[in-house]
């Protein structure tokens, strides 16, 4: 229970780590958010090649599929919460990524016909409402565009998640992060490879027909997949940072329960805002401005996660769902 317990916390705080580095470098470097992403997986994925174990030939049958699904949906997670951090700062992100806490208990529902306990929904209500009311104080300009893009990558997320889960269900002795290490950097070597391959047919054939998707979609010119700062930060970050983050991940689902993990998970949001006032006395300042309705709202959104925690009377460990293991 100790060692789950400090998986569970290295896993928030390198989580708040990623957020406000990531940000950092986004709105410093001005990089490109879907080479950023794309190479964090890649350099994720060479620091776990480097630490794998090996695998037998029927372990990686029955868990290089998972994997392929694992990376694909880290890549749209990191591009989509990418994104938001364009429009709103890492703190106000993680408040809005509780609702991770309802969109799983939904999947587990729909995947495994597991039922929250009626406590559960009083305390995903509450975070709801919270978060409903919490986009509404943003500028009414990007609340849309907020929304949808958080939404994305909780979606992502949170089948994520369910991936692991029906994973070990269905092989438990297969060990999916021993083999991560190769999907993500085949995985991020292949968005490269095609965003590079875009890039060239819009510098050289198409540059007034593919301005219009190039904006709309974040796709990259050559300048900016080259850009030697987004590489630098991009590489350094994912093999320090992404590569643990998927260790802790898998670490934290196989020892911890889930009462422990939402019992730090619930305080991610407070933990990035300290990171990001931190920066700000030594660099530029990331942090929120956020007024008194909005630190209410905030506490409404942790309020929520709590109860989810507290309320509940004691259950049958094998019963309760590690489902809220998302980042």
């Amino acid at each position: 229970m100790k060692i789950g317990a400090l998986y569970a916390l290295l896993s928030v705080i390198t989580w708040s780590i990623i957020s406000v580095i990531t940000r950092f470098c986004l709105l410093n470097y001005e990089a490109n958010i879907l080479v950023f992403a794309s190479m964090q997986i890649f350099a994720g994925g060479v620091a776990l090649l480097l630490i794998r174990k090996p695998v037998t030939a029927e372990g990686w049958k029955a868990g290089v599929g998972y994997s392929w699904l694992y990376t694909l949906l880290q890549i749209f997670r990191n591009f989509f919460l990418a994104a938001v951090y364009l429009y709103i700062t890492s703190t106000e992100t993680s408040l809005l990524i509780n609702i991770e806490v309802v969109v799983t208990a939904i999947l587990a529902y729909i995947f495994f016909k597991r039922r929250p306990h009626s406590s559960d929904i009083v305390g995903m209500l509450v975070i709801t409402v919270g978060i409903i009311l919490f986009i509404r104080t943003l500028p009414e300009a990007i609340q849309l565009r907020v929304s949808i893009l958080v939404s994305l990558a909780v979606l992502a997320s949170c089948t994520r998640a369910i991936v692991v889960e029906k994973t070990t269900i269905a092989s438990p002795n297969t060990s999916v992060r021993q083999i991560s290490g190769f999907t993500m950097f085949w995985g991020g070597t292949s968005v490269m490879l095609f965003l590079i391959l875009i890039a060239l047919v819009e510098h050289y054939f198409a540059k007034e027909l593919m301005a219009v998707p190039f904006s709309m979609l974040y796709l990259p010119k050559l300048t900016e997949i080259f850009h030697p700062m987004t590489i630098i930060a991009a590489c350094v970050t994912g093999f320090l940072l992404t590569s643990l983050s998927t260790y802790l991940y898998y670490a934290t689902l196989q020892t911890a329960t889930a009462e422990t993990f939402m019992t730090f998970r619930a305080f991610q949001p407070m933990l990035t805002f300290g990171l990001e006032a931190w920066i700000a006395v030594y660099s530029i300042d990331l942090r929120p401005d956020l007024d008194t309705r909005d630190y209410i709202l905030a506490c409404i959104i942790i309020l929520g996660s709590l109860l989810i925690l507290i309320m509940p009377p004691k259950r049958v460990e094998e019963n309760r769902s590690k489902q809220y293991m998302t980042d």
